[in-house]
């Protein structure tokens, strides 16, 4: 993966989701959160929990985009991967770079 994305050092980590903001990223947060939604009886796990598995394993799309398209991208490549994406939307699946 790519950079870490930080997160503010807010209150309502600590209290409300209860992780140390000091040592907490985005990723951590998600991973986290995550987690505690597995335990859980949720009814709506099957909607949420393939996505969400993806994301924490490639990233977030604008990452995944980034990664494909690669550093100088032509416009013939951009074409490439953004129909690429389309294909995905349109068939109900995740885009992987």
């Amino acid at each position: 993966m790519g950079p870490v994305a930080g997160l503010p050092r807010a209150p309502v980590l600590k209290t409300k989701v209860r992780i140390s903001p000091a040592a907490c990223d985005a990723a951590t947060l998600w991973a986290d959160l995550a987690t505690r939604m597995t335990r859980g009886r949720s009814a709506m796990r099957a909607l949420w929990h393939g996505p969400l598995t993806h994301i924490l394993r490639e990233g977030p799309l604008a990452r995944r985009l980034l990664d494909s398209a690669g550093r100088a991208p032509s416009c013939q490549r951009l074409a490439e991967v953004y129909r690429a994406l389309c294909d995905c939307l349109d068939g109900g699946r995740q885009f992987s770079a």
